[in-house]
């Protein structure tokens, strides 16, 4: 039942409600939010979704205040605690704002500057959710650049081996496109096997 079109159609129509919902929430228009959301009470299993909705209605000023002042510690743990928050533009906008400030301290280490990298990670140096990137760059910056020489290189036991160790770097856009690109040899390897095209198997194989 859950997979049946009746069921990906209600999914459909849910997702797209409380995208809506949270986009009123955004204007201060809670009424009309909580009006949406009302043609989904009677459905048991959307019960703990709307229960949670009633948070970002609670705490959506406090989120975007946070971020407006740059309490960035403040506004991931509640985005955290109320996953919904997520889905509004300004965390979007946060998350813009870390990713430039990431890119920046990339450039600053790349480039030796890295006696600017304090001051451009300071804003979410309290941020849980990326202190491993902060620790590296500030604390492991050589083991950074071996990364980024391995990425670029295309050196994946290396690259892996890495990432391992510093789970955060796979959230890079450079590793995930390594990742694409490892699972495409990957399963080009696995039907080169297939179809008993062993020369061009053992090819594949060597670029992994």
């Amino acid at each position: 039942l859950q997979d049946s079109p009746l069921s990906k159609q209600l999914q459909e129509a849910w997702e797209e409600t409380l995208h809506e919902a949270v986009d009123y929430v955004q204007e201060s228009d809670i009424k009309s939010a909580e009006k949406l959301l009302k043609k989904f009470q009677e459905i048991p299993s959307r019960t703990h979704d709307i229960n949670e909705f009633q948070g970002v209605i609670t705490h959506f000023e406090r989120f975007k205040t946070a971020v407006r002042h740059e309490n960035y510690a403040l506004a991931y743990s509640m985005a955290e605690h109320v996953p919904m928050l997520k889905m509004t533009e300004v965390y979007k906008d946060m998350e813009d704002i870390w990713d430039n400030v990431f890119f920046k301290a990339q450039t600053y280490l790349i480039t030796e500057q890295t006696h600017k990298l304090f001051k451009i990670l300071e804003p979410f140096s309290r941020v849980t959710a990326k202190l491993c990137f902060i620790q590296v760059l500030l604390h492991q910056p050589e083991k950074f650049l071996e990364f980024i020489h391995h990425i670029n290189a295309q050196s994946y036991d290396k690259i892996f081996s890495i990432a391992k160790q510093y789970p955060c770097l796979k959230e890079i856009q450079s590793y995930k496109k390594v990742l694409e690109s490892s699972e495409d040899l990957f399963k080009k390897f696995r039907e080169h096997i297939f179809s008993r095209d062993y020369d061009l198997a053992e090819l594949e194989h060597e670029a992994l």
